[in-house]
């Protein structure tokens, strides 16, 4: 229904806001990204959240996004079974997108247990439903590791042993494996699974 909401900050406090948009104050639920990006605005100043409406027989809550990405993010783990508005705000708090999304590729769960009320089961959970479903918020970072996998994987290595290098790869080199060419990242995992032979 509302695809964005631009206005006055009127008022702005860790978790919701309120923006004036035509004389109508609107109470939007935000998280604390979004309350970071906006504290550095002063009260009466223009400004535009991406929205969701979330409607329940007895309420309809506006939830408030900085950028469209963390939007579209929000609306992919809403998805999750067991996983509502309220839940996925407060994994929000933990984090930024691009650290959620990397979690996410990583198949990270301890990284979303930490959230309170998220046992290991139901990260696994958010993780498997999430897994290759993140379309154009996957980036180039994450893509990378994703084609040195399947890459690997046509020379007969299993996913485990992957990792395993791609990890020690991590604690060995200076070098950003997200930043490096796929053929350099290529040649050099493939030198450490060779080691593991």
């Amino acid at each position: 229904m509302y695809a964005y909401l631009k206005g006055k900050l009127t008022e702005l406090t860790i978790g919701k806001c309120i923006i004036d948009v035509g004389g109508v104050g609107y109470l939007c639920k935000i998280s604390l990204n979004t309350y970071t990006a906006l504290k550095d605005y002063p009260l009466g100043s223009e400004i535009k959240l991406y929205q969701y409406l979330h409607v329940k027989e007895d309420e309809l809550s506006l939830f408030g996004f900085y950028t469209e990405e963390e939007k579209n993010l929000f609306m992919k783990f809403i998805l999750v079974e067991g996983i509502g508005p309220k839940k996925a705000l407060e994994i929000f708090n933990f984090g930024k997108p691009e650290e959620f999304i990397e979690a996410i590729e990583n198949q990270d769960a301890n990284f979303f247990v930490k959230v309170k009320g998220i046992g290991q089961k139901q990260a696994q959970k958010v993780i498997l439903e999430l897994t290759g479903k993140l379309g154009k918020l996957s980036t180039r970072n994450i893509s990378i590791i994703n084609e040195l996998v399947e890459g690997l994987q046509t020379l007969g290595f299993s996913k485990l042993e992957i990792e395993k290098a791609i990890n020690n790869f991590r604690k060995q080199s200076s070098k950003k494996i997200e930043e490096m060419e796929f053929e350099d990242a290529f040649k050099s995992i493939l030198s450490l699974l060779s080691k593991f032979q």
